[in-house]
């Protein structure tokens, strides 16, 4: 059975598995099959004919070098997506991403503290061309990063940043805790539980006399978010009230408890993940694709 093939990874859906990128030195394969008949009970507890959906779920092919770092991420079809270069010290050095068409070369300071990234048109080879971007890194002697993309990092009490990226203003509460964050566009106000476990979150904008203020409450069990409710209220510049709505999320765990969707104002959606547990896609009831997300090696989503 497919489920039993060496160095693969359930992916699902045939329209989402050129769109994964991921990088992970570890090994779950028996992890990930547990992950995959889940998957499959799943669909036979919906109603679903499961020899017609297995048709539908896709693998990926990992190969790891002798180290156990992943080297080549493959479809099914054997078509190279991502190819991995490392260091002595396995430290990620190239990356050659079919899916994102461009060649990464990655710099590392004598603290391994990444120090530059460089981005090239995509190439197999050893000569690279064109030159698109370059992101700088820069750090105190104490491995703190102070200086990312021409911006820099502010720190205060608790070595707390205070002021971040992209024009961020951060307060922190109980010494580790974020109880606010502002800037020109928008700011927004966190509370939490006992156990830090945020249980809600007020975010407002004003844009051309405009107001914007959406309240999320969560709805906590022991360390696990189980649900939330936002409510979005549009007002003018008087106050009043232009607009509102109210939606409701509640995720859908198993029995491992790995969350494998949500329920979205009544309607079921499913999450679509590689083997390192990033959400790559959302199908709905009838899986079927309403989105996808593709990540750089760092989980970022691009």
């Amino acid at each position: 059975m497919f489920l039993k093939r060496a160095m693969s990874v359930l992916l699902s859906a045939s329209f989402l598995f050129t769109q994964v990128t991921a990088i992970v030195a570890e090994d779950h394969f028996d992890f990930c099959e547990l992950l995959a008949q889940d998957t499959i009970e799943e669909l036979e507890n919906d109603g679903h004919d499961s020899e017609v959906n297995l048709d539908q779920i896709r693998l990926l092919n990992y190969e790891f070098n002798e180290f156990g770092y992943i080297e080549n991420i493959k479809d099914i079809y054997d078509n190279l997506l991502v190819h991995y270069e490392y260091d002595d010290l396995n430290q990620l050095v190239r990356e050659n991403n079919n899916v994102l068409d461009e060649t990464i070369l990655y710099f590392y300071d004598a603290n391994q503290n990444i120090q530059r990234q460089e981005f090239y048109d995509l190439s197999h080879t050893k000569n690279l061309s064109n030159l698109i971007d370059v992101i700088n890194y820069g750090y105190t002697n104490k491995d703190k990063m102070t200086f990312y993309n021409g911006q820099t990092i502010t720190y205060g009490e608790n070595s707390n940043p205070v002021q971040y990226l992209n024009g961020w203003n951060l307060k922190w509460q109980n010494a580790r805790t974020l109880a606010k964050m502002s800037n020109l566009k928008l700011s927004a106000n966190f509370t939490y539980n006992e156990n830090c476990i945020r249980t809600c979150k007020i975010v407002s904008s004003s844009e051309n006399g405009i107001t914007t203020t959406k309240t999320v409450n969560f709805i906590v069990k022991d360390m696990q978010i189980l649900s939330q409710s936002t409510k979005t209220v549009i007002t003018d510049n008087s106050g009043n009230i232009v607009d509102s709505k109210d939606d409701t999320i509640t995720w859908r765990f198993n029995k491992y408890g790995i969350v494998l969707g949500f329920t979205y104002n009544n309607e079921v959606y499913h999450y679509v993940k590689n083997a390192q547990g990033d959400v790559v896609g959302i199908l709905n009831k009838n899986y079927g694709p309403v989105a996808n997300y593709t990540y750089n090696s760092w989980g970022r989503l691009v």
